[in-house]
């Protein structure tokens, strides 16, 4: 079931609201999965992504959270 959250969407979702401001929600409402689903519709809305599902649209976001935010061990 996509999109799936996960800590690297919620920080590049975040990173491209405060470049942005492509939807209006606070960091907390992504961790409902109704607003985090309508929230990666506003975004692939806001980027004109429309001919990409949120399949694609999820994996792309995780794949340049996890290249942005590595995990610093």
């Amino acid at each position: 079931l996509y999109p799936i959250y996960d800590s690297y969407v919620e920080k590049v979702l975040m990173a491209f609201k405060k470049k942005d401001r492509f939807a209006k929600f606070k960091k907390i409402d992504l961790k409902d999965y109704m607003k985090f689903k309508a929230v990666i519709i506003e975004f692939r809305d806001y980027y004109d992504l429309n001919d990409f599902d949120l399949k694609d649209i999820d994996r792309y976001l995780w794949q340049l959270g996890k290249e942005t935010f590595p995990i610093k061990y």
